[in-house]
């Protein structure tokens, strides 16, 4: 008998290409079947024919949210602002959705592989920021106020309360679980720059604001570029939380990278200012 064939033979049958070959086949129907998931079940006849009208309701009760705050000079950081935006976000998809989500929420316990990718993913959105503040410290500050003037102790009810229960659970709530499967897409670039686009027109009121309250409203040029640079950091920021929507299958991981995001660079501007 020939060598080679023999050694081919003899290698095909090896129990160790047989143990691989039955992982990936049970990964990637694994993979195909939470991908289908999405898509399937963001088609139903209900969401199909309210998904724009509440899409538009969100989007105009947070930006109206914003601009009404703004205009009758409600700090952005209080907790009462964070109150009363949770709550429009929460009543505009409906009670609904909660009722459908919250036996996942509930019932959710960390796995540490998607832990650890939720938490990878937020640092490494997170650490441009503070190098950009650490920069920036270094040359003066970017003039923001509201944050470096808060008390340890309001410091501390942001960290612990007001961003990951009234803005990252919230807002992944209504984000990467409501709209994420409302406007899925047949595959996962399309749904996720979907939903990046639709988290970037939700903020596009609260970043004016924040801009505005800065050192580059001195001049029209620095406060155009840093308005139409934060808005694609948002879009960056929604396009890595869904992705950890995505891929963990879970609102409640890509809640755990928005807490980190907004958590850290918050502590971070208060401590370099």
């Amino acid at each position: 008998m020939p060598l080679y064939p023999t050694i081919l033979r003899n290698a095909l049958a090896s129990p160790t290409l047989a143990r691989l070959q039955s992982v990936i086949a049970a990964r990637v129907p694994a993979r195909l079947e939470r991908a289908n998931r999405v898509t399937l079940e963001s088609h139903g006849p209900t969401m199909r024919r309210w998904r724009w009208l509440a899409l538009g309701a969100i989007l105009s009760a947070g930006n109206l949210a914003n601009g009404l705050s703004w205009h009758f000079a409600v700090p952005i950081n209080t907790g009462a602002f964070s109150a009363a935006l949770a709550v429009g976000l929460y009543i505009t998809p409906g009670l609904t959705e909660w009722l459908r989500s919250r036996g996942v929420a509930l019932a959710w316990r960390p796995r540490w592989r998607p832990t650890a990718l939720a938490a990878a993913a937020g640092l490494a959105l997170v650490i441009p920021s503070v190098l950009f503040f650490a920069v920036a410290s270094a040359h003066g500050g970017v003039g923001y106020a509201p944050i470096p003037a808060l008390p340890v102790r309001s410091l501390l009810l942001r960290e612990v309360i007001e961003i990951p229960l009234l803005t990252a659970l919230v807002e992944e709530l209504v984000f990467r679980q409501y709209l994420f499967r409302a406007f899925a897409r047949g595959g996962m670039p399309a749904t996720v720059l979907i939903n990046a686009g639709i988290f970037t027109l939700w903020h596009l009121v609260v970043t004016a604001r924040t801009v505005l309250a800065t050192n580059f409203a001195a001049s029209p040029l620095l406060l155009v570029g840093s308005y139409l640079g934060s808005l694609v950091t948002v879009f960056i920021g929604g396009v890595v939380f869904a992705l950890v929507r995505w891929r963990t299958g879970s609102f409640v991981y890509s809640a755990l990278t928005h807490w980190l995001v907004d958590g850290l660079i918050t502590l971070a501007v208060w401590a370099l200012s």
